[in-house]
């Protein structure tokens, strides 16, 4: 449930930032709806695969272009459960 973001700091966290416009559409959505602050948190950055500029007010690690799985990340279902992060079977 959303709660009225009018006036109130908001901190968004995803599990990943790859092409960035999702993180970037929901800041400004938020923003347009009166957040006073937004800001991002991402666990893993891939700035490689950047479609526009954005970059992350927080990041735990930057990762190449590879395909990741695990912890809640899968691939077709396969990896979902994993409690690691590693590489997965698909490429880009």
């Amino acid at each position: 449930m959303l709660v009225n973001p009018q006036a109130r700091d908001i901190l968004l966290v995803d599990d990943i930032a790859d092409t960035g416009k999702t993180l970037s559409s929901v800041i400004s959505l938020l923003k347009n709806k009166g957040a006073q602050k937004v800001q991002s948190l991402v666990l893993m950055d891939k700035p490689s695969r950047r479609e526009i500029t954005f970059q992350p007010d927080y990041t735990g690690f930057e990762i190449p272009n590879v395909w990741v799985q695990g912890r809640g990340m899968d691939s077709d279902g396969f990896g979902r459960g994993d409690p690691n992060i590693r590489k997965g079977p698909y490429f880009y």
